[in-house]
């Protein structure tokens, strides 16, 4: 399997991870209005001005959604262009905090792995955390919506 493309793996787990942590307060809600893709897209340029023009990507298939999560704590899902390389992510989970409380939001990748025995590719279920540690929680979920929003609420829930 092919290493991650620079443009896509410096959007999840660095641009992405700053936005979170800097301004989470304000991304998520307009990561949740109607201009959502289009912020999103907008960083997606950022990153590729800052790349050598062979390493810039399409933003082709970039969009979110948000969800409602158990309790009353939104998620914004970042669904990432087609991924081709170790260690991209297929999803980003921005968790906001709960209703009047003053932490901090979380952030989840599932990204492409590959099993170190036998090689197959799997997914990886992964936190990136505001000092930018990157904790591996193991094989991921499926890649969809719902089944990766769903490995999110097993892990945060009490």
């Amino acid at each position: 399997m092919d290493e991650a493309r620079l443009h896509h793996y410096l959007f999840a787990h660095q641009y992405l991870l700053k936005e979170v942590f800097e301004r989470g307060e304000l991304l998520l809600p307009a990561l949740v209005g109607e201009e959502g893709p289009a912020l999103l897209r907008s960083i997606w340029e950022v990153v590729g001005n800052s790349l050598d023009e062979s390493e810039r990507l399409e933003p082709e298939g970039l969009d979110c959604c948000s969800r409602i999560m158990e309790g009353n704590r939104l998620i914004i899902v970042v669904v990432m262009p087609a991924v081709e390389g170790l260690a991209e992510a297929w999803f980003v989970g921005i968790v906001g905090p709960l209703p009047d409380q003053p932490a901090l939001p979380r952030m989840f990748t599932l990204e492409q792995g590959q099993d170190i025995f036998n090689d197959d590719v799997r997914t990886v279920m992964c936190e990136w955390t505001e000092d930018g540690r990157h904790r591996n929680f193991g094989t991921g979920s499926d890649v969809n919506v719902d089944d990766f929003v769903g490995a999110i609420e097993k892990i945060i829930s009490p």
